[in-house]
């Protein structure tokens, strides 16, 4: 009987021992969500504190907040490519300055998206941007590039 209640007590041991180390312990692959935004405005090197990206209608909206300003890239479709900025095109980028309150929007230019892959779109883009609150000066972007995550 002792016998029986060893080999009992190790095969149970033995068992749980098995069913514990069959446990599938593998890492789930790395989502990257950390998100960059940066441009050179007028020969003026800009970038947030913030950045964040979703697609509603559509459109592809990127924003980044600096606070005092706030820069926006707006894409019709994730797909890899160029688009260009011009008055009948639908992708845009925007400039605003919150003090004193101006817009600026893409007159002329081009965003291009180099990728979109596990909902992190990578790109870069350049345009000018018109006032478009009353003024007549206007922002040049140069240098702009985002890898950003789309939620």
């Amino acid at each position: 009987m002792k016998k029986l209640f060893i080999f009992l007590f190790f095969s149970v041991l033995w068992m749980a021992l098995f069913i514990f180390s069959a446990k599938n312990n593998a890492t789930p692959p790395a989502t990257n969500t950390t998100s960059t935004l940066s441009a050179t405005l007028n020969g003026s090197l800009w970038t947030p504190i913030t950045v964040s990206g979703s697609v509603s209608s559509g459109f592809v909206k990127i924003v980044g907040s600096a606070g005092i300003s706030t820069f926006e890239v707006y894409i019709t479709s994730t797909s890899p490519g160029t688009y260009q900025l011009n008055k009948s095109s639908k992708s845009m980028i925007t400039y605003i300055q919150i003090q004193p309150r101006n817009t600026y929007s893409s007159a002329s230019g081009s965003i291009v998206v180099a990728s979109y892959s596990n909902n992190v779109i990578v790109g870069t883009f350049q345009g000018s941007c018109m006032n478009v609150t009353g003024g007549k000066d206007s922002v040049s972007v140069t240098k702009g590039s985002f890898s950003v995550y789309i939620h």
